[in-house]
């Protein structure tokens, strides 16, 4: 939760862009990590936390990863295996 919560702190401060900086690193982390196993409610964590970096992304401009990020929270969240960043 490290990379959330710097997140979190960049945002509150108004800081968008190291805000996208953490969410892109939140990213890559959930990537690399897979998706959990079998178990819904790493899954529904990890779709939340998809949803919340494709907010960042959006937030600071970037659509492109945003969309990605969106795609993989709604993948997530129906069961299915979220496709590579």
């Amino acid at each position: 939760f490290v990379h959330y919560y710097a997140m979190l702190a960049y945002l509150r401060r108004g800081d968008v862009e190291g805000a996208a900086v953490e969410a892109r690193r939140l990213a890559q982390r959930l990537e690399r990590d897979g998706v959990g196993g079998e178990d819904p409610d790493d899954r529904s964590l990890r779709a939340a936390l998809r949803y919340l970096t494709g907010a960042v992304f959006e937030a600071a401009g970037d659509l492109e990863d945003a969309g990605v990020a969106y795609r993989n929270a709604e993948r997530l969240a129906r069961g299915e295996a979220a496709i590579p960043d």
